[in-house]
């Protein structure tokens, strides 16, 4: 955790951008980067220029937010001229099932 969800860009540039951006949110969000994971939703709007990146995590406080949106941002800029448009999604432990059990979270 968290899920980060990238649209708009090929599958090349996926990787690269989560390799780029993987280590400095974990630093931002202070949990390892071994907790994160990527998925391309391929290439899904008709507006070229923008890239969907949507992410799925537990609730943090803003700046946490802020300076991921920046990073991510930063890094979505050298891959070409895009906008980024980041939304983040908190999760509610409640409603969080892995395998059919329901995910008990630990605040980090």
């Amino acid at each position: 955790m968290p899920y980060i969800k990238i649209a708009n860009l090929n599958k090349e540039q996926v990787d690269i951008f989560s390799k780029n951006v993987k280590n400095g949110i974990a630093k931002i969000v202070e949990i390892p980067e071994s907790r994160f994971h990527f998925f391309h939703c391929g290439e899904l709007l008709l507006e070229d220029y923008l890239v969907l990146i949507e992410i799925l995590w537990y609730p943090r406080a803003e700046n946490k937010m802020e300076n991921v949106a920046e990073l991510i941002s930063n890094e979505i800029k050298k891959l070409g001229d895009y906008d980024a448009h980041v939304v983040f999604h908190e999760l509610n432990t409640n409603k969080h099932y892995i395998n059919g059990k329901q995910h008990i979270h630990i605040p980090e």
